[in-house]
């Protein structure tokens, strides 16, 4: 099982994100992310399941989780070549920050290469695993009006599939959550 490290959307935004899911299952088009039982979330790492449990909790660790993370949800865009539909987030300081540390404390050769330094693309993922991206992205488009500020509110340590959260964190606190576990 791969382990991904996330930033969980705070409450409004889920819901946002959440109603787009169900408009493209009740579509017919495809219901991967409601299935997934996992919340709407940015996805700063995966590490592959060869990496050590240990090495991927001590990168958890050093991330700053003094406060929760501003950001920007923009545009409905498709990874091109993919079946991936997403929201585009900017890459403000605080995110940015979290990506280096991030990036700072895991072997690079661990990391899967879309989530490396060079290459990340912050997003949340709207659409995923389905033929019908098209579709996907024209129902995201009418529910989805960028700008919208929003902010990161937790972070978290998952295995998947299926999820599991190994590790949970809110923003801003120094209380870290009890483990849940998700299923496909």
């Amino acid at each position: 099982m791969e382990y991904a490290i996330t930033l969980r959307l705070d409450t409004a935004a889920d819901a946002d994100v959440r109603g787009i899911w169900q408009a493209v299952a009740d579509a017919g088009i495809g219901d991967y992310m409601l299935r997934l039982n996992y919340p709407p979330h940015l996805t700063l790492a995966i590490v592959d399941e060869k990496t050590p449990t240990a090495v991927v909790e001590a990168a958890f660790d050093v991330l700053d989780k003094g406060s929760p993370v501003a950001l920007q949800l923009g545009e409905v865009r498709r990874f091109e070549g993919t079946s991936v539909v997403w929201l585009a987030a900017d890459r403000g300081a605080h995110l940015a920050s979290l990506h280096r540390m991030l990036m700072a404390s895991l072997p690079e050769e661990c990391v899967h290469p879309h989530y490396r330094a060079d290459v990340w693309v912050p997003h949340v993922t709207l659409y995923q695993h389905g033929d019908m991206p098209e579709q996907a992205e024209a129902i995201a488009k009418t529910l989805w009006s960028p700008p919208r500020p929003v902010s990161g509110s937790r972070l978290e340590l998952v295995q998947f599939p299926p999820v599991a959260v190994l590790r949970s964190m809110a923003l801003g606190t120094k209380k870290e959550a009890p483990a849940e576990t998700g299923a496909l």
